[in-house]
């Protein structure tokens, strides 16, 4: 699971899908969400936190979640409940890049 979140962020990686940086609010919510049934990630799913003693947490989306969870999470990485694929978001300079990939 490490190698594939890993792959993500790999250098020759291609993101998936772009959109401006200057898209905000409902409107960028709206885009990772559909990003993340795009790629295969369901109504449950766990979030990565950067904390080391609760580095996963499980939620369940509701319409506009990603807008709340942007706030204390600007470039969330997204798991799929049962293992099968992983999103990651990323801010750019420009523009804001989805990556994903099928966990084998």
């Amino acid at each position: 699971m490490t190698t594939v979140i890993r792959s993500l962020w790999d250098q020759d990686s291609e993101p998936v899908d772009l959109i401006s940086d200057e898209t905000e609010g409902p409107e960028l919510a709206a885009w990772m969400e559909a990003q993340l049934t795009r790629n295969g990630i369901g109504r449950n799913c766990y979030v990565a936190t950067n904390l080391s003693i609760k580095p996963w947490i499980c939620c369940v989306q509701t319409p506009g979640w990603t807008q709340v969870l942007r706030t204390v999470l600007p470039d969330p990485v997204i798991l799929a409940d049962d293992f099968s694929a992983v999103v990651g978001f990323l801010e750019l300079e420009y523009y804001f890049a989805v990556y994903a990939a099928a966990v084998p």
